[in-house]
C-alpha cells in the first residue's frame, strides 16, 4: 500500500522492518498534529511486519497522557 505523499516516511519505515528482520534494533517517535496521518503511517507498518513479527498495537488517549506506563499497562492486559 502506497501513501500519497508519504514515500520517504514509508521507506524510512521499510528500513527499520529490514533492519528487525537481521536482527537489529530500532526506534522511531511519529509526532504531530491530528489528521495528518500518523496512524496510516502505523496502519501500513503493521500490515508490513505482519508476514514476519507478531504485531501488538495499544492506543493512548489524552486523559492517559500524565498517567505513567498506561500503555504498557493496555498491552500487558491482552
Amino acid at each position: 500500500m502506497d501513501l500519497y505523499g508519504r514515500l520517504q516516511e514509508q521507506a524510512a519505515l521499510g528500513r527499520i522492518l529490514d533492519g528487525a528482520r537481521q536482527g537489529e534494533g530500532a526506534a522511531l517517535m511519529l509526532w504531530g498534529e491530528p489528521g495528518i496521518g500518523k496512524t496510516a503511517l502505523l496502519d501500513h507498518v503493521a500490515e508490513s511486519a505482519a508476514a514476519d513479527f507478531t504485531v501488538v498495537r495499544c492506543r493512548g488517549t489524552r486523559l492517559e497522557s500524565r498517567l505513567a506506563f498506561a500503555a504498557l499497562h493496555e498491552l500487558l492486559w491482552l
